[in-house]
């Protein structure tokens, strides 16, 4: 089979990367052991070639409500939105370690204190659930209004960079004396370093409130996708910093595996990677098998007839037939060394334009020569043959059905980070847990 027309590779093209590229080095070290790890049990049937009059797969039934949940009154004001996640629960969460946390540090070092008379410290005062719900519009504004550091945002001396709103809501040693104490968790309860949750601790309670109000106000729609993504942070003493060479806004920072909807980039769950000691999860899945069935999980998203889009780090024979056996379909490119794969898909050489495809029960197996690169894909959500559409020009084209299904499901995690980058707080701070709170605080507007 094959087809002379002009495809869009446009989601493809991130995964047009070598092994190392695509890898941070923590993960690419124990990327063999992982494959090597994974538990797969062929089925009893065998890869059989299909052409275009393929019959695909049992239809999966998409039985969800997709949309906002719980929304308030339509004449509900934009502060009514931010309230359905700023709820009190989390604010006096905020407000009490904060507070404890200033006590704490003064109290640890009143001798250096004694010897910094002008310090902003001195002037610390309590904050109250008021004031922190002002800070958080402050820092919104920060994000809406791109200035070199904090202190230019009340910089009186030149008239034509004022901003007169911001020292009328906040005065600027306040704002920074809150952002230095900012706190999340009691450090007096810290684990131990080597007990398994020291690394995230310090914004666990944050992690568990931000994914419950995302997938309670929103579910998601047919197509979705999981995906890493970075919060750019290159303090190098950070015990969960990665580094990502095929990020472009940011190499270095704290890795995020998120959970999206491909259609507006909606944000459903996120969990922070924290690195790779403690990976094996002893039931036979390999990491990402498990990840994704977690964050799946954690979705409420299997049985519902919802189509995944994955790249080739995640997908695996095992993963989509487990996902199909729960009502889930998914479409992903692969690995051409994954385990189980169609020899025919794998070792033919084809034409540029040709396709070749096999079949195994509900799953297709297909590679498309594109110039010089063959990508393989695997999908339970399509047939093998071509269809109409149009590209990302609206341009029409004709493209085989599972690259048509795969771009339908790829995106949501970078349009989500489109939307984040555009007013992200992002000056320096030395401080992680702040690089973790804000993105997500900037999640709700």
């Amino acid at each position: 089979m094959s087809s002379d027309s002009e495809v869009d590779f446009t989601n493809l093209n991130k995964d047009n990367l070598t092994d190392e590229e695509f890898m941070d080095s923590d993960l690419d070290e124990d990327l063999s052991e992982s494959d090597e790890a994974e538990s797969f049990t062929p089925s009893a049937e065998e890869w059989k070639p299909v052409d275009d009059h393929d019959c695909g797969p049992r239809p999966v039934l998409f039985t969800a409500h997709p949309g906002p949940k719980h929304a308030p009154a339509p004449d509900a004001k934009p502060v009514d939105y931010a309230n359905l996640f700023l709820t009190d629960d989390i604010v006096n969460l905020v407000v009490n370690e904060t507070n404890k946390y200033a006590r704490q540090f003064i109290e640890d070092n009143h001798e250096n204190l004694e010897s910094t008379p002008r310090s902003r410290v001195h002037k610390w005062t309590p904050i109250s659930n008021e004031e922190f719900r002002a800070f958080l519009g402050v820092t919104m504004n920060i994000g809406l209004n791109k200035k070199p550091n904090y202190n230019a945002y009340w910089d009186s001396c030149n008239l034509s960079q004022e901003t007169p709103w911001f020292p009328v809501h906040m005065n600027r040693d306040r704002y920074q004396i809150i952002l230095k104490f900012l706190h999340f968790a009691d450090n007096m309860l810290l684990p131990d370093r080597n007990d398994i949750g020291f690394k995230l601790f310090k914004v666990q309670e944050l992690i568990k409130h931000f994914n419950a109000k995302f997938k309670y106000f929103y579910h998601l729609t047919q197509n979705d996708e999981i995906d890493e993504s970075i919060i750019g942070f290159k303090e190098k003493k950070t015990h969960i910093r990665q580094f990502m060479p095929n990020k472009r806004h940011a190499r270095f920072g704290i890795k995020m595996w998120c959970l999206s909807d491909s259609a507006n980039g909606y944000l459903c769950q996120f969990e922070i990677y924290e690195g790779s000691k403690g990976r094996r999860i002893g039931n036979g899945r390999s990491y990402t098998h498990e990840l994704i069935i977690r964050l799946m999980t954690a979705a409420g998203l299997l049985n519902r007839g919802h189509h995944l889009g994955i790249n080739n780090f995640f997908t695996s024979i095992e993963l989509l037939e487990e996902h199909f056996s729960e009502n889930t379909t998914a479409t992903g490119t692969v690995r051409s060394n994954r385990k189980g794969l169609s020899d025919v898909c794998v070792k033919t050489k084809l034409k540029n334009k040709e396709l070749i495809a096999a079949r195994k029960g509900n799953l297709l197996c297909l590679a498309y020569q594109d110039n010089s690169r063959k990508p393989i894909l695997l999908s339970t959500a399509s047939k093998a043959g071509l269809i109409d559409t149009v590209n990302s020009r609206k341009q029409p084209v004709t493209r085989p059905a599972v690259i048509h299904a795969y771009n339908q499901a790829m995106g949501g995690v970078d349009l989500g980070d489109e939307k984040l980058y555009m007013y992200m707080v992002e000056h320096r701070s030395l401080k992680w847990t702040n690089k973790v709170f804000f993105p997500y605080l900037e999640e709700l507007f």
